[in-house]
């Protein structure tokens, strides 16, 4: 285990942020953004902020605070110069779009020709990187080039072939289909044709074996709001008659890939496990595989993926997850996560390669056998805010953590465990009484390997191994 040197002061500004006038003349001629004067903004955020503003602010304190121009550890722990991580890059073609995803070595921006292009990541500098390509056409093969760009202006360049193909018997929709909600009934590969927005739910799985293919389109849903008096219990009524992106309620062999899913301006909160409004549902399903996917949404107390009851076999990779949001009114448990598990009954989970770009709570949560080469941003509201997590003799290695806010913990304690070659900063702010506020006052607490229990846990901990973490 290595530890940290004295934080640098700034980082150079990349992307398209725009500043408000205080703090464009607080960045210098060589275009440092100030991390104090970002930390002081992060906290001076309320509940009652609105969503965009919350994630700009945050934003710019990690274009401030974190990456390879601040912190010296970066280039020691990666290398001085920027490359393609082996094995990270991942392709999907459809009928007439492809999702690109891959990772770099250090942070970057990044750029691709050719075809019509969407990044769904690219506010700053990251390692993880994903691209949606559209108006292709089946057939007819395209080769890309991807170049990105590290924070000190060093490129790595790589050409990428696509194969843009249509599936036998695909169904296209919304054509096919009627909806919203578009309810699937049979097995096969769907394909949506152009961006669908829904009052509230927008697509309901309801058969095996259901491969969903977003086509580079965005699904927005939730565009107003669901009466209260619709929630009668704790939880099956926010399962019936909640707003949901994509639910699937028992379809196996579920296939999700290469699209968005957005929250719309409807702000209904979750129950108190953080269901209700989430924008992937998915419930009493076994092998199952969501990749190429971005998430953003904000409403209060939602997960953004929420799998409850799974079965066995879960892979979820090359995803972009942004929370927005930050009201929570119970923190326990599965409490506002950006991927969370309950009542697992399965083995064979496997996260790789996605960026959440922003949690208010917990990041990948899940009794995950490995999670690896995963970039995640804890911007913490409420005590106990836990960026991983794997199952009892799981390894979680390669990920690269940041931290920030009330009570943030990097990887928790486990049984059997192996937590290894993970790269992980933190970077403490005042919260003050802006965010969760209970018995054990104001914390601002930064934890990079987490050993301690709270009272009463019986949950054992023995014969675990931590080795090679950068904090």
């Amino acid at each position: 285990m290595r530890f940290p040197r004295a934080l640098a002061a700034c980082c150079f500004l990349l992307g398209t942020t725009v500043l408000g006038a205080e703090e464009t003349a607080k960045v210098d001629a060589a275009g440092a953004l100030d991390p104090i004067v970002t930390a002081k903004a992060l906290e001076a955020i309320k509940a009652s902020t609105p969503p965009k503003e919350v994630y700009d602010t945050f934003n710019r304190f990690c274009m401030a605070n974190f990456g390879a121009k601040v912190e010296p550890l970066v280039r020691e722990t990666f290398g001085a110069k920027l490359g393609f991580v082996e094995g990270s890059l991942w392709v999907h073609a459809s009928e007439h779009s492809a999702a690109i995803g891959w990772m770099t070595s250090l942070p970057a921006t990044s750029r691709i020709n050719g075809a019509e292009l969407e990044a769904a990541s690219g506010e700053r500098p990251f390692y993880v990187h994903l691209w949606r390509l559209k108006g292709l056409e089946p057939g007819k093969p395209v080769e890309v080039t991807i170049t990105c760009t590290d924070e000190s202006g060093g490129e790595a360049v790589r050409k990428v072939k696509v194969e843009p193909a249509r599936p036998a018997g695909a169904v296209t929709f919304p054509g096919d289909l009627a909806g919203p909600p578009y309810q699937i009934t049979k097995p096969g590969c769907y394909i949506l044709t152009k961006d669908i927005t829904a009052p509230r739910t927008a697509v309901l799985v309801e058969a095996e074996g259901v491969t969903l293919d977003l086509g580079g389109h965005t699904v927005t849903y939730a565009t107003e709001e669901v009466p209260k008096e619709t929630f009668t219990d704790k939880w099956k009524s926010y399962d019936l008659n909640g707003s949901f992106g994509i639910k699937n309620m028992g379809g196996s062999k579920f296939r999700l890939l290469n699209g968005r899913v957005l929250q719309g301006p409807a702000c209904n909160r979750g129950n108190d496990e953080s269901t209700g409004f989430n924008p992937l549902y998915i419930r009493g399903c076994s092998d199952v595989e969501i990749a190429g996917v971005e998430i953003d949404y904000h409403a209060p107390q939602i997960a953004g993926i929420r799998n409850r009851d799974p079965g066995d076999g879960y892979s979820m990779h090359h995803n972009v997850i942004r929370d927005r949001g930050n009201m929570m009114h119970n923190r326990h448990g599965t409490g506002c996560s950006s991927v969370d598990f309950i009542g697992e009954k399965g083995t064979g989970y496997a996260c790789r390669y996605n960026l959440v770009a922003r949690t208010r709570q917990n990041g990948l949560r899940g009794r995950y056998e490995e999670q690896d080469h995963n970039e995640i941003y804890v911007d913490s509201w409420a005590t106990n805010s836990f960026a991983t997590q794997v199952r009892q003799g799981g390894d979680l290695h390669d990920n690269r953590i940041f931290c920030t806010g009330y009570h943030a913990i990097s990887c928790p304690w486990g049984d059997g465990i192996k937590v290894h070659d993970n790269f992980i900063h933190m970077q403490g702010i005042n919260t003050g009484k802006s965010r969760w506020w209970e018995g054990f006052g104001d914390q601002n607490s930064m934890n990079g390997l987490r050993h301690t229990q709270w009272g009463g846990n019986k949950t054992v901990s023995n014969n675990s191994d931590y080795s090679k973490n950068v904090v």
